[in-house]
This record gives structure tokens, sequence and C-alpha cells, in this order.
């Protein structure tokens, strides 16, 4: 792990929160002068926004925009939708995230069960996805 960061939107519905989360990921990434990155969401609304897939929700336009505008300064860039299952550490950062008063940015894990998230997602962990 390089960075990871929660914050707590307020009352933003799951689209605009989710799509806020990417802006200020992305735009942190450009700020630590990192040239080239992987994104990967589980909101396919999001993801599919970003790639041009479908006409971008009113509620994201804005966002998407500074997102799309963040990443015309990188070098190398990969948006890849995928399930939940397989974003086990966005969903934990996400639940903590809703306990912090304002954003937090962490260069090392922020607890052992985060670290070991971490390590599982490394050593290829895969999780069963539940027919809904």
């Amino acid at each position: 792990m390089i960075k990871a960061g929660a914050a707590h939107y307020g009352d933003s519905n799951i689209l605009v929160a989710e799509a806020r989360a990417l802006r200020d990921g992305v735009r942190t990434v450009v700020e630590a002068g990192f040239k080239k990155v992987l994104i990967e969401g589980d909101n396919s609304i999001v993801i599919h926004s970003l790639q041009g897939r479908i006409k971008v929700p009113w509620q994201i336009e804005g966002l998407i925009r500074n997102v799309s505008y963040y990443l015309t300064q990188l070098e190398a860039v990969s948006i890849n939708h995928v399930f939940r299952e397989a974003n086990v550490a966005a969903d934990w950062l996400s639940k903590a995230g809703h306990s912090f008063p304002t954003p937090k940015i962490w260069c090392h894990p922020p607890s052992l069960d985060f670290q070991d998230i971490l390590f599982s997602d490394v050593m290829g962990r895969s999780l069963e996805r539940k027919e809904t």
C-alpha cells in the first residue's frame, strides 16, 4: 500500500459518495506525483460514466468532469469495473470513513484488519460471488 484514504460525505447518496471518493482519490494520486494509475471500482454507473460507456447521470456530471481533468495529467490510466467481492479494501475504507469528522489519508495500513485484507488481495484470495 502506498496511500489509502477515507472520508465521511454526510448525507450523500451512494452514487454521489462513490464519485466524490473517486475524485478525491484521483486528485490525491495526481498531487502525489504518480503518473500511472489503475482505477478499479464496484459502482458500475460511476465506472461506466468515466469510461464514456453511458451517459453521465446529472448528479455526478461535475464530479466525473473533475476526475477526467485529473486523468489528463497522467501518462497511463486503466479503468475497470470490479465486483464488490474484489473490492474488499475499498469497502473497509468506506465503512471506516463514516466514523471520521474529517478525511484521513494513511501511508501505512491503518489497522491489522486492513493489513490482512491487503495481504489477502496480494496473495490472490478470491471470494465467491453470491447470486442475487
